[in-house]
């Protein structure tokens, strides 16, 4: 494909993709760039991740060009990628922002074990229950027998 600027219908450069052609690369590049950085910053509102969405459908559509089939052009196939790829950008994203979250609470309501009493307040405490079984055997004492 000689003449780059000439414009050719999305399903006439088909052919051309699919053999590797450079040019006919380019000029989906030209033709479409543009409106496909716009459409991906509308869905993740950051131009970095829609610069880098885009670039990735490009290089995904080079790697796999023997093996795309548009059913009605080039344009809508390409459209349709940055959506499935920024969709699946944002799952990613809220499974890990979810995993972080799920993992923060964890640390948040984590119970962490105690120090081990020193002995004066193990003391203090076996005295305590001791005291504590007395009184109870005390009152169970006042009560009256069961009949």
């Amino acid at each position: 494909m000689a003449d780059c600027a000439h414009p050719h219908s999305d399903l006439d450069m088909l052919p051309g993709l699919r053999a590797g052609d450079p040019a006919v690369y380019e000029l989906l590049y030209r033709r479409y760039y543009t409106s496909l950085i716009d459409f991906a910053e509308s869905l993740t509102h950051d131009t970095a991740s829609a610069e880098e969405l885009v670039a990735d459908v490009f290089a995904w559509i080079y790697e796999h060009r023997g093996d795309i089939t548009p059913t009605t052009s080039i344009r809508s196939y390409l459209f349709g990628a940055v959506r499935h790829r920024a969709l699946n950008s944002r799952r990613a994203h809220d499974r890990e922002t979810s995993r972080y979250e799920r993992m923060q609470a964890w640390e948040d309501n984590a119970v962490l074990p105690a120090k081990s009493p020193s002995p004066d307040t193990q003391l203090l405490e076996q005295e305590r229950a001791r005291w504590l079984r007395h009184a109870v055997v005390r009152v169970l004492e006042t009560l009256p027998n069961r009949t």
